[in-house]
């Protein structure tokens, strides 16, 4: 099996706080690019960023439930987000 594609193994990234107010941090394993993504609990699109190493997010949402997709080569996580009211 021959490949071009680099291979990146035990990948694991975090998301923090959670749960947050809709503001997130996403603490990546190494200096690798990766994308995120965020879904509503009906599917939609809310968010989508490139980003590289630990970065912050914020998203524009209402206090419930989200899906956090990171892609990073052929590696994908889900993570749950939940959002509550401001303070």
């Amino acid at each position: 099996l021959q490949t071009d594609a680099p291979v990146i193994s035990n990948l694991e990234f975090r998301v923090y706080p959670n749960p947050s107010q809709g503001y997130f941090y996403v603490k990546a394993p190494a200096d690798q690019p990766y994308s995120v993504e965020v879904y509503s609990m009906q599917g939609n699109l809310i968010y989508k960023k490139d980003a590289l190493g630990t970065s912050a997010h914020q998203i524009a949402c209402i206090a419930g439930n989200y899906a956090v997709i990171i892609r990073c080569g052929k590696h994908v996580e889900s993570h749950m987000l939940m959002v509550g009211n401001p303070r």
